[in-house]
């Protein structure tokens, strides 16, 4: 999904007037990666463990489930609502976890010349975090758009290693993260939109479409 307001913009509103150093920064940001790029990014990349936590900051990985469902009766007992995450919310929570350590000016100058690589990292791990989870070959590519559903149900309890299957026009989506928030409430995350979802329980293969 598109940004509904271009990210270069939202830095330059709380940015000062453009100067030399913020110059030689951007310029930086797109002639150096360019001109060098098997030893200027390796140099410049951020901290692999700051990504993985960014990664699955995006996938919703330590968000408080009051912030996902804000209100009981938006999932009651018995009940699946599904959604899809707007990537420039995703940018927005990148921009708020990193600004804990924005303490001058020349630490937003350098945000300011970065941020793009950084969202290209992040998008880059969140595809790798559940294969290398399940020791799976890390998928190359995949839908930007991420979709969803909560499921709220006896079901999650009663069947604790229930299986999920979603596809579109017949192919099956990567699923990105499917934990369970608790005894009675299941998160899954796919890399796309579903046209169809399949629970497939472990008692005799019973499978329910939705």
């Amino acid at each position: 999904m598109k940004s509904w307001k271009d990210r270069q913009s939202i830095f330059s509103l709380a940015m000062p007037k453009p100067s030399i150093q913020t110059s030689a920064l951007r310029q930086l940001n797109t002639s150096k990666v360019r001109s060098d790029t098997n030893n200027s990014s390796l140099e410049n990349a951020p901290p692999k463990d700051l990504v993985d936590w960014l990664a699955q900051l995006t996938l919703l990985q330590g968000v408080p489930f009051e912030y996902l469902v804000p209100y009981s009766a938006l999932l009651p007992h018995e009940s699946i609502r599904f959604f899809y995450i707007d990537e420039n919310w995703q940018d927005r929570l990148v921009d708020g976890a990193i600004s804990v350590g924005v303490s001058s000016t020349q630490d937003n100058m350098f945000n300011a010349a970065w941020y793009e690589a950084l969202y290209a990292e992040v998008q880059a791990q969140r595809l790798k975090i559940r294969t290398d989870m399940r020791n799976q070959s890390a998928l190359k590519e995949a839908d930007s758009i991420i979709s969803g559903f909560l499921f709220r149900s006896i079901v999650v309890e009663a069947w604790p290693g229930i299986e999920i299957i979603g596809t579109k026009d017949g192919i099956p989506l990567p699923i990105l993260r499917m934990d369970r928030l608790s005894s009675g409430v299941l998160l899954c995350l796919f890399a796309g939109v579903p046209d169809d979802v399949q629970f497939i329980g472990c008692v005799k293969g019973s499978t329910l479409d939705c």
